[in-house]
């Protein structure tokens, strides 16, 4: 495969817009999918056609609905095995097979009241080769287009600068939609990169697309 299209989603719940994804996949030729804040109950059954999910679920809470939650699909025809990297955050990963090179991909998401640990960042990217995180970690810096920098921002951007292992990429466009009429749309869906020897392009469909594509 020399050309592979990534798409990162802050679904908000994932349960009922099944419908919207498989539509959405099938035309934009989605090969992997990183969803965060998937909102599912660990007994509730998610099925996209032609994908493997894996799927990272919070424990319930009594007379609480499903929060929080992270998914990883991949389409049928890719070498992939699950991978379990140990965090505080909501967090799932696998490791695909992209030309000859092992590629770790995880989704991420983190309530914007929980603290973003350098721990946490130093476990998701300690893979040895090409590393892909996609999702909502609430973590805003004008360093990626966001209006404002805030604390996990901060964190982010230090760690990265610290690590020199990868970089964070966003769109220059908002990602993030209030439904608030107060609230200004902003930018809060990134991706971790550590993909030395590939090009790359963002296409931003309110939903976030990340097209890589390996050089061979």
């Amino acid at each position: 495969m020399s050309n592979i299209k990534i798409m990162t989603w802050n679904c908000n719940g994932i349960r009922k817009k099944t419908q919207e994804l498989t539509a959405f996949v099938k035309l934009h030729n989605i090969h992997v999918i990183l969803l965060s804040e998937t909102r599912l109950h660990p007994k509730t059954q998610l099925k996209i056609p032609n994908f493997h999910i894996y799927r990272s679920d919070r424990k319930p809470l009594p007379r609480h609905p499903p929060n929080g939650g992270t998914a990883v699909l991949i389409r049928r025809g890719i070498m992939h095995n699950h991978v379990n990297v140990l965090t505080e955050l909501d967090s799932t990963s696998a490791q695909i097979k992209i030309e000859n090179e092992i590629t770790q991909v995880t989704a991420v998401y983190k309530s914007p009241s929980a603290t973003l640990k350098s721990s946490d960042l130093d476990a998701l990217t300690k893979h040895h080769g090409p590393l892909i995180i996609g999702g909502d970690l609430n973590a805003k810096h004008t360093d990626w287009h966001s209006l404002r920098s805030n604390k996990s921002g901060k964190t982010l951007a230090q760690h990265a600068e610290s690590s020199n292992r990868y970089s964070i990429v966003a769109s220059d466009s908002p990602t993030y939609f209030s439904y608030v009429p107060t609230h200004r749309p902003d930018v809060l869906d990134i991706f971790l990169l550590d993909t030395p020897n590939w090009n790359y392009f963002i296409t931003n469909l309110c939903d976030f697309l990340l097209t890589i594509a390996p050089r061979l």
